[in-house]
């Protein structure tokens, strides 16, 4: 099953579920969407955040318990804008967020309304209409997040989001988001950047290019001999491009009731292409060796839509992965 991702989706953006929308009514609604934001896909998170939300920024609590909290934390863990978040910034959203209760064919968002909050689906499923569009042009489900880019862009709600079964959001007020999410997406998108600058992989990139994959890379930090991914794994869906942030990790094959280690990357180095361009399982384990480490994860689906520069380089350098029988000779 396909899912479009996050970047590509206006001032409604989020995590949608796998809508049966066909790739040209896709690309339609992505049109309309960005028409009515003003025409602009989204840039670089780091070019979007104002000094002034800064300086007006008041705390907000509202009261819950640890296991409300540990459920939402569940809801938004596969959300890129929070990837970046440290852990007080994430106790602090956490406290922010509110429970909204909704009904079957309740509105949630309405397009052309100036934007409030950001929402995170716990339970029921949701659909996304735009005049002129005929019937939903996405879907999500629990984990889907939306209403994201009228906050970063300060444009209006670019479609209206409705209940199609009673459900559970969690919500984000515009001044928490800001401060924080939005804040900790520039600083990240800004060091990775300046750290991409340096990694050969990127160096015949552009300029937005760049940006692009500084803003869609998120840090996952490794413990030691913790798998970051597994040899045979299948699941297209949840694979994952990785860059050594910092640390070690190591490839190994399995063959013979034993773990054949067939390389090592260092910072800087990248894995997991392998498996997401030749569209096959993975070809080997890769865990953190010599201590905890620190990898860049990109998801398939941005791979895929802004990678096209670099991947003559990573095919060369499948080509000369070393097979455990060249290792052991």
């Amino acid at each position: 099953q396909r899912s479009k991702p996050t970047e590509q989706m206006g001032c409604v953006n989020g995590t949608p579920n796998q809508a049966p929308v066909a790739d040209q009514q896709e690309e339609e609604a992505e049109a309309a969407l960005r028409k009515r934001a003003g025409g602009r896909r989204r840039g670089s998170v780091s070019a979007e955040c104002g000094a002034d939300v800064a300086n007006s920024f008041v705390k907000v609590v509202h009261e819950k318990d640890d296991a409300t909290k540990d459920r939402i934390r569940t809801a938004v863990q596969g959300n890129f804008l929070f990837s970046s978040l440290e852990d007080d910034q994430l106790n602090d959203v956490l406290d922010a967020m509110f429970h909204r209760e909704t009904k079957d064919g309740d509105v949630v968002i309405q397009q052309g309304d100036e934007g409030d909050n950001f929402y995170v689906v716990e339970e029921g499923t949701f659909e996304v209409l735009i005049n002129g569009v005929d019937g939903p042009v996405f879907a999500y489900s629990p984990g889907g997040a939306f209403g994201e880019l009228a906050l970063m862009y300060n444009c209006p709600r670019a479609a209206t989001v409705r209940a199609t079964s009673d459900g559970m959001l969690w919500a984000l007020d515009r001044q928490t988001f800001r401060h924080i999410v939005l804040a900790a997406n520039r600083i990240k998108a800004e060091r990775y950047t300046s750290w991409i600058e340096n990694i050969p992989l990127f160096a015949n990139m552009s300029v937005g290019e760049k940006a692009q994959v500084a803003d869609a890379l998120a840090p996952i930090n490794i413990a030691q001999d913790e798998v970051i991914i597994a040899q045979g794994d299948n699941d297209r869906d949840n694979m994952r491009f990785y860059i050594v942030e910092q640390g070690q990790c190591g490839a190994f094959i399995h063959k013979d009731g034993s773990d054949v280690q067939v390389g090592s990357m260092n910072v800087g180095d990248f894995f997991g292409e392998k498996a997401l361009i030749e569209r096959a399982p993975r070809a080997a384990t890769v865990r953190a060796v010599e201590g905890p480490a620190k990898v860049a994860a990109m998801d398939v689906a941005t791979f895929e839509r802004i990678m096209g520069p670099a991947q003559e380089l990573m095919r060369r350098t499948i080509s000369e992965y070393k097979t455990v029988d060249q290792v052991l000779e």
